[in-house]
């Protein structure tokens, strides 16, 4: 059996049209490994298609109406947002180049949010009691780096809210207005 190989570490978008081009010279999805993923030769030509897709969370309802439009989910083990599809030229197509920015977007919008809430409540938490914590035989440099940890973690949720909020808003804006 003749195996070939698609580096996983270039563009998802490069390694779907890679594996989309070995699908027409008859190979298929064998198997992922750590750095590539291994198509195996079954017959001369395939109308297999590949795409990689994104969501936050799989469920089995989700899984079943990508089976339903005709498409097939693989786990990518690495990550766990990515899934590759595996689907025919006529499968119904799963999401639009901004649907899938947004589903990113979206993804680390909320991580970023619950990150911020957590670390503003034991920010309060802690300096609200720094007079009991210095008192309580922590040294003082110990009790200004856990000081200096919970404004650094504050801060870098501030700057992904700040990345990731005006994105959300203009993918949302752009995908309201194609629809209209």
């Amino acid at each position: 059996m003749k195996y070939k190989y698609v580096p996983v570490f270039i563009s998802y978008d490069k390694v779907a049209d890679k594996m989309n081009l070995l699908a027409a010279q008859g190979y298929e999805y064998d198997k992922e490994a750590i750095v590539a993923i291994r198509m195996k030769k079954v017959s001369e030509t395939s109308d297999k298609q590949y795409k990689f897709i994104f969501d936050k969370n799989f469920t089995p309802e989700i899984e079943e109406f990508y089976k339903a439009s005709g498409w097939k989910l693989h786990k990518f083990q690495f990550y766990n947002l990515f899934r590759l599809a595996e689907g025919t030229s006529s499968s119904y197509p799963i999401y639009t180049d901004t649907e899938t920015e947004l589903e990113i977007v979206k993804y680390r919008l909320i991580r970023f949010i619950v990150l911020f809430i957590l670390i503003n409540i034991i920010g309060v938490l802690y300096f609200n009691n720094i007079k009991w914590v210095i008192n309580s035989g922590i040294p003082n440099v110990l009790a200004m780096l856990i000081g200096g940890l919970i404004g650094g973690i504050f801060g870098y949720c501030i700057s992904g809210l700040g990345m990731f909020l005006p994105k959300y808003f203009k993918l949302t804006k752009e995908i309201k207005n194609n629809d209209e």
